[in-house]
């Protein structure tokens, strides 16, 4: 039976100047974006100091965040 490799690309995390700016673009406080995604608020502070690392999840979500609230991505598919 031949032997597979697989090669997993890194993907880059979101830093913390992003995550406040990405916040800042979908127009949620630290206090409300925790409450959405259900996490304490502590640990969104960690995120926006960079005291710890930001989820892969977060940059998904507040992607969909942004396009879902740009009028101008209206019905867009694919994008």
């Amino acid at each position: 039976m031949a032997q597979r490799t697989f090669l997993v690309q890194e993907t880059p995390g979101m830093t913390a100047p992003e995550f406040r700016a990405a916040l800042g673009r979908v127009g949620e406080s630290q206090r409300g974006f925790a409450r959405l995604v259900g996490v304490d608020e502590r640990t969104v502070r960690r995120w926006v100091a960079g005291a710890a690392e930001v989820p892969l999840w977060v940059p998904l979500l507040l992607g969909l965040m942004e396009r879902s609230s740009d009028p101008s991505r209206a019905g867009a598919v694919g994008v």
